[in-house]
């Protein structure tokens, strides 16, 4: 081997090693970087730690405060002017009286015996004696149901070659239960809104009457679908009206809020059964409703505000009826921005604390 080429890979090798230091330099200036980042973060980590140790020392305080009202016995509250007369409770000297009006029908009378002697004293009581009445309006809390057993008469038509009778008008046709029940079942459930185990509870409670909890869901939709053609008849007579003031929309959303999105369609946000929020998009020229379920929270009562890009920013929200249990009051809340073109939701990061 000759010097020259000796030479040659000493220069080759000072320009590797050369190389290898630069990237050596690199790598630690990486991991300066990566150090400091890691101080960093491990500030913010504290931080963070001291934040929620912070609202949950708070927390714990709201609950003792809460646990020591209830327990802590009902004061009055003292008045801050003592000057000031009070107004004398009733109406006014002279004023007819009023008061709930005296049933007009006795349905039974019971008396009261006053006894052989008196109950202050012990002395036995002489002569005659006076009454007084009193008349007290109750309920009976359970009443026993009515069992009505018919007997149908039937007639032989000759020119029809068939019986014949009248129809019973206390039930339905091939109903055990009367008209009764079933309205009674219906109006707990569409007046009142309750739900079948609790009219099954009241059914058996008030009357003593056990039935099915699929007996229930079959009363409504048979009186529905008797009573749905006079109601038809009944809508398109008010649909004829100068004046309507009924809501016959039947949209499957509240609307507790509502935005008109750059791309014409509206975004409406209601509340629904258990906390849960329904979302959906609103379609004008089909007059289709479509869903958009967040994915992440609850955003009832939430704020909202549109982004210059077209995206509306849906802040804050209801996360206590979520699987992430933080309370309203608490910092932390999380940000939902929904996109009207993908129709899909994303999380924002954590709000900076308070």
């Amino acid at each position: 081997m000759t010097i020259t080429q000796l030479q040659a890979d000493l220069a080759t090798l000072q320009a590797e090693l050369t190389t290898v230091r630069a990237e050596r330099d690199q790598l630690h200036g990486l991991l300066a970087d990566l150090l400091a980042e890691q101080v960093q973060l491990r500030a913010q980590l504290a931080d963070t730690q001291a934040l929620v140790a912070a609202v949950e020392a708070e927390h714990q305080q709201t609950r003792q405060e809460l646990f020591d009202l209830k327990r802590k016995p009902f004061t009055a509250r003292s008045r801050s002017d003592d000057t000031k007369v009070p107004k004398p409770r009733g109406r006014p000297t002279g004023h007819v009286g009023s008061g709930r009006p005296r049933p007009t029908r006795i349905d039974q009378v019971q008396a009261i015996p006053a006894g052989d002697s008196c109950p202050d004293c012990g002395t036995a009581f002489t002569g005659m004696g006076t009454t007084r009445s009193r008349v007290v309006e109750d309920i009976v809390l359970v009443h026993p149901t009515v069992i009505t057993q018919f007997v149908i008469e039937r007639r032989w038509c000759p020119n029809c070659r068939s019986y014949h009778e009248d129809a019973v008008s206390a039930a339905l046709p091939r109903h055990r239960l009367g008209l009764h029940v079933l309205l009674f079942v219906v109006y707990q459930k569409v007046a009142l809104g309750l739900s079948y185990s609790k009219i099954q509870r009241e059914l058996r409670s008030y009357f003593g009457l056990r039935l099915s909890a699929g007996e229930l869901p079959s009363m409504v939709a048979e009186i529905a679908a008797l009573f749905g053609p006079a109601y038809a008849r009944l809508l398109e007579l008010m649909r004829q009206q100068a004046a309507i003031h009924i809501d016959e929309t039947s949209w499957p959303v509240e609307g507790v809020h509502g935005h008109l999105l750059p791309n014409g369609k509206v975004l409406f946000l209601s509340y629904g059964d258990e906390g849960d929020m329904h979302v959906h998009v609103w379609d004008p020229a089909s007059n289709t409703f479509t869903p958009a379920p967040p994915e992440h929270t609850n955003v009832g009562c939430s704020g909202h505000a549109f982004l210059p890009d077209g995206r509306l920013l849906v802040a804050g929200g209801e996360p206590h009826h979520t699987q992430h249990g933080y309370s309203w009051w608490e910092p932390l809340l999380r940000r939902v921005r929904f996109r009207p073109v993908a129709g899909a939701h994303g999380r924002c990061p954590p709000l900076p604390p308070m």
